[in-house]
């Protein structure tokens, strides 16, 4: 976080009048909020890094634009615009993911170092239909959700119609209910031996809010369970594959949460940090040996994202004179071309 300031910094130094940095708000624990500007036109650009914590390749991605901006005049005073580049959202998330932050990365060092707040703390809401992305379009305006994944699945892209498709569903389900089940367990054994503790409510909201998650997610995806009026739509290999690492990191993340939580105790009398150690174990392992993840280079993450907001600009501009798309739901929803990020 301080160096994305300094490197901010810095631009204006190289580019003073083309270049603005302002505090635009604090974060709940009073971190400045910085927006840093370039271009003085009417067509407004916004680009905003860090909604979620544990996320936080938007911050080597923010100033990538900024770079190119300051090298294509077309793109300030040829296209009348002014870019305004918000250098991380949750920059208090963010310092709780330092422990991960410098490597080496792997998967059990990300997941005993992960953080992301509880929901009602988040800087962003996450239904579809009201989210704050969603927000703007009654202006007429243009929004970008760009997700770099950190690691990368081959699996993922199998477009192939699934072979047993329920019995996959109802095995997800099946392990999801598992491992909620002995995360519970360590929970309720935990709990009475956290009073006192630093940041523990922090900490527990994230634990409660995804365990109480998962139980919803397992009776949706279950066959058996689901709700008929909500069917899930057609799945591919490749979907049935997302879904399983989808319910599999959720409980790896709150295993994770609950290693910190002991540790930050600096004891453990209830004798389970071995326990989540084997958990957590055994799970980042079933991500590299049964779905191949591998790590994707942060440069790599960084190019595809700034390259998808130097693409997603100039349609912006071409959108802002046509009316607001229809919600969630409704036929011209997500009708453009995806952008895949090749090969990843």
């Amino acid at each position: 976080m301080d160096q994305l300031a300094a490197r901010a910094a810095a631009l204006i130094v190289r580019s003073p009048g083309d270049v603005r940095l302002r505090r635009v708000g604090v974060s709940r624990a009073g971190t400045p909020l910085w927006l840093l500007c370039l271009g003085r036109g009417a067509r407004q650009a916004l680009v905003v890094a860090g909604p979620h914590a544990n996320e936080p390749v938007g911050g080597a991605t923010v100033l990538r634009p900024a770079d190119r901006v300051l090298a294509d005049p077309r793109l300030t005073v040829g296209a009348d615009a002014t870019w305004n580049l918000l250098l991380c959202l949750d920059p208090d998330g963010l310092r709780r993911n330092e422990g991960w932050l410098t490597g080496p990365y792997s998967l059990g060092r990300h997941f005993r170092n992960f953080f992301r707040p509880g929901f009602l703390e988040q800087p962003i809401t996450e239904a579809a239909v009201e989210s704050t992305w969603y927000h703007p379009h009654r202006h007429g305006t243009l929004t970008a959700v760009v997700e770099a994944p950190m690691w990368g699945v081959a699996a993922v892209e199998d477009g192939s119609p699934p072979a047993g498709r329920d019995a996959v569903l109802r095995a997800v389900s099946g392990a999801l209910r598992h491992d909620v089940q002995a995360l519970e367990r360590i929970l309720a054994r935990v709990r009475p031996h956290l009073a006192g503790t630093p940041d523990t409510a922090r900490l527990l909201a994230p634990v409660d809010d995804h365990l109480l998650v998962c139980r919803g997610l397992a009776n949706a995806w279950d066959a058996d369970t689901a709700d008929p009026g909500r069917p899930l739509p057609p799945l591919s290999t490749g979907h049935l594959t997302a879904l399983r690492i989808a319910g599999r990191r959720i409980a790896v993340r709150t295993a994770g949460l609950l290693h910190q939580l002991v540790r930050g105790a600096g004891r453990d009398p209830s004798g389970v940090l071995p326990e989540l150690d084997r958990l957590i174990d055994a799970w980042c392992a079933g991500y590299q040996e049964d779905c191949g993840a591998r790590w994707i280079p942060v440069a790599r993450q960084a190019e595809y994202q700034a390259r998808v907001v130097s693409a997603a600009f100039e349609p912006a501009g071409r959108r802002a004179a046509e009316p607001a798309p229809g919600r969630s739901g409704e036929s011209d929803w997500g009708s453009g071309p995806a952008v895949p990020m090749h090969r990843e």
